[in-house]
């Protein structure tokens, strides 16, 4: 199974971002909002027209992109893994097919031996395979 080092860590870390975009948007904390009135600067067709909350910083958005980029590293992790256990579940299966064609074999043979010990006890120095004569 995956490990759980990807849970915990990298939600703390997000969530001063997640927190300063959900006191930005509107006062009840909703996204989107629900109810927007006229004089908060929002026009239907046209969309937000004026922001309340000033503008990022060149800072936050560096950290931002720092953190999307450490993010990004993570994912990235996480799906040469999944490719990794995908190959590997491919090798399984063909190992388990070539696994069950050579036990196959093998009781195939077991029983061919069977048969002709069963054959010498009921035909003693006669015994021989006489299945394939019509």
């Amino acid at each position: 199974m995956f490990s759980s080092q990807y849970e915990m860590s990298d939600q703390r870390e997000l969530l001063p971002l997640w927190g300063a975009a959900v006191h930005t948007t509107t006062p009840d904390h909703t996204f989107p909002p629900t109810h927007v009135p006229p004089h908060a600067g929002f026009h239907p067709n046209q969309g937000l027209l004026k922001s309340s909350s000033p503008p990022a910083t060149a800072g936050q958005l560096k950290e931002l992109e720092y953190k999307l980029d450490i993010l990004n590293q993570k994912l990235d992790k996480i799906l040469s893994e999944l490719r990794s256990h995908t190959g590997q579940i491919g090798h399984f299966k063909k190992t388990y097919q070539e696994l069950v064609q050579q036990q196959t074999r093998r009781f195939m043979g077991y029983l061919s031996q069977m048969k002709m010990m069963i054959l010498e006890v009921i035909a003693p120095g006669g015994a021989h395979d006489d299945s394939d004569e019509v």
